[in-house]
């Protein structure tokens, strides 16, 4: 990938995730304002016809850094142009109805391509030698440096690798109490030699505390947000990453 192409993320163009319903999803939440309204007015016949060239559509008229070169029905395709670099890439929107997106660069090789796993319900990002897993897999994909509580409820909600770091971020539901879940990472991260540091803070009646833990050899760092929620459970959001 030329130099040119660095900076703002491919995937950030169009919104990661671009899976069908999670497309419309995101553009719902995003339809607030005066100025989204007047871009959905200059996309909405387009919903009624083709909802998935709508969405494209929809995504390239917020964001700023990209613009609109031309919108192929026939083939289901949609061409933006970076107004940076001057770079062409054409996504190939039909594939959204089966749950798969591809963008493809003008040398015409595929420079991001994203697909649902029907087998555990995830969703893979792969662009540039890195990869974004979203949803899917259970305790098991979990790194096996990452502390988990006895007995907790565990959802992997992303993965992300590239240039030799790992990123990712996990879901925690425990009956034990928000004192508890923070002091058993307090002291598993101790116990791995993390440097620690612990905040709590409040607002609109809500309360978080967080323990947040780096190391150096190996380089990792491990954040826990903790809350607790209506129903007496403690939510914890296990933030991870590892390497250079």
């Amino acid at each position: 990938m030329s130099e040119g192409k660095k900076g703002l993320p491919i995937w950030a163009w169009f919104g990661i995730g671009c899976a069908g319903l999670l497309v419309l999803v995101m553009i719902a939440l995003l339809m607030v304002g005066m100025f989204v309204t007047k871009k959905v007015k200059e996309v909405a016949g387009d919903f009624e016809n083709n909802p998935e060239i709508a969405a494209a559509r929809l995504i390239v008229k917020l964001n700023p850094e990209i613009e609109e070169v031309e919108v192929n029905e026939d083939e289901g395709t949609i061409t933006v142009r970076n107004k940076k670099s001057g770079e062409i890439y054409t996504a190939d929107v039909d594939d959204l109805k089966e749950g798969r997106f591809t963008i493809i660069g003008e040398d015409g090789k595929a420079v991001i391509t994203a697909g649902a796993d029907e087998d555990d319900g995830s969703f893979k990002i792969t662009a540039d030698g890195g990869t974004m897993e979203f949803g899917g897999g259970d305790a098991s994909d979990v790194p096996s440096w990452i502390p988990i509580l006895s007995g907790a409820e565990v959802e992997p909600l992303f993965t992300m690798s590239a240039d030799g770091v790992t990123r990712g971020s996990v879901k925690i539901v425990t009956d034990k109490g928000v004192k508890e879940v923070l002091e058993f990472y307090r002291k598993e991260m101790e116990k791995a030699g993390f440097e620690i540091q612990t905040t709590s803070y409040s607002g609109g009646g809500e309360s978080v505390d967080m323990v947040n833990g780096q190391s150096e050899d190996p380089k990792r760092s491990l954040t826990v947000n903790v809350t607790s929620d209506s129903d007496g459970k403690v939510n914890a959001a296990v933030t991870y990453s590892e390497g250079e």
